[in-house]
């Protein structure tokens, strides 16, 4: 087991790594601090997998808990669904003592720190990461949120969890679209900031042996961006490397039948005009069963890219990478981003 400290200057906390931990879970707890009731809150897939294993393990503590259950996938993160856990909190008396667990993947996180940051005007939270992507990404760093019909994650709030437990043995039960989804997000922390995981990502040929290294280089470069910049003021934005087209390829399929990653991967790509970069993306991408290429016109997803959440007036922040490891931060207007990405 690998112990990762996040420090902050709003709060710290620990991530806590490695293969069969869900077992050591009231520790941790206890640990952080956490010593009143917990309330779990989930979706049905992972309901269906692993619920049953997590509640055995807070039976067998003094831990008294709650349990909330919503649906499953994008199309869920919504306000409505905020609504539905905020009456299942009330009805359960929970209060600002109390503490929020959310065991699942992003959608499930992004919705569970949200509740808990606005819920009472703010309670405590933990991640229990299920997925992939999760693990190395959205359950690091306190950025929460919901879905708005006009765009992905356009209302949310930073609140950062008191503890993270990431036990990699979870990751047994996803197929291996949601295998790849995840990957997308280990290779763009590679591209922005960390050349020697592109090059580990390119020789290795065992996954099942390098994932847990994979995993790992992926925190510490998430670790190191928002230690620096929490709350995404400059240096943070570099971690949106692939989401500008990303979130608008998402928008466009209505978050059905594309994973966050698979669209992450397109946007890396569709942003990236550097030939050697380019090519060694796609050829990594293609690696771990990723797509790198989209029919959607450019100028379709620029219309949802003008409400992207990173965008001003008349201008948005764009992530390149010029050379691997170094991703860089670039303000274009709209105008000129129209005309060097306005064709595929």
């Amino acid at each position: 087991m690998k112990t990762i400290q996040i420090n902050l200057s709003s709060s710290s906390y620990q991530i806590k790594l490695g293969k069969d931990i869900l077992k050591n879970l009231p520790l941790y707890l206890k640990e952080a601090g956490v010593v009143k009731k917990l309330v779990v809150i989930t979706d049905k897939n992972v309901e269906k997998y692993h619920l049953n294993t997590l509640l055995n393990i807070l039976d067998n503590s003094d831990i008294e808990y709650a349990t909330i259950t919503i649906p499953a996938g994008e199309e869920n993160k919504t306000l409505d669904t905020v609504s539905f856990i905020y009456s299942k909190l009330l009805k359960n008396n929970i209060t600002r003592d109390d503490t929020i667990l959310a065991f699942g993947g992003g959608v499930t996180g992004d919705i569970s720190g949200f509740v808990a940051a606005t819920y009472l005007r703010g309670i405590n939270y933990i991640q229990i990461p299920t997925t992939l992507l999760s693990i190395v990404d959205s359950s690091i760093g306190g950025k929460t949120g919901v879905d708005l019909k006009e765009g992905k994650n356009l209302v949310g709030a930073f609140k950062q969890p008191k503890l993270v437990v990431a036990d990699i043995s979870l990751l047994d039960t996803l197929d291996d679209k949601q295998i790849s989804s995840g990957m997308a997000e280990i290779i763009k922390a590679g591209f922005i900031k960390d050349e020697t995981l592109i090059e580990k990502l390119s020789i290795s040929q065992n996954f099942k042996e390098d994932i847990e290294e994979f995993i790992i280089r992926a925190i510490n470069v998430k670790k190191e961006v928002v230690e620096a910049d929490e709350f995404e003021e400059y240096e943070r934005m570099i971690l949106n490397f692939g989401h500008t087209f990303g979130h608008a390829i998402e928008k466009y399929y209505n978050f059905k039948g594309i994973t966050h990653g698979e669209a992450v991967a397109i946007g890396m790509c569709l942003i990236t005009k550097n030939y050697d970069i380019k090519n060694q993306l796609i050829n990594l991408l293609s690696k771990y069963n990723l797509p790198y290429e989209t029919d959607i016109p450019c100028n379709v997803l620029l219309e949802s890219i003008k409400k992207d959440k990173k965008a001003l007036k008349d201008s948005i922040n764009i992530i390149t990478v010029e050379k691997t490891g170094y991703g860089k931060i670039e303000k274009k207007t709209f105008k000129e981003f129209g005309e060097i990405y306005g064709s595929n």
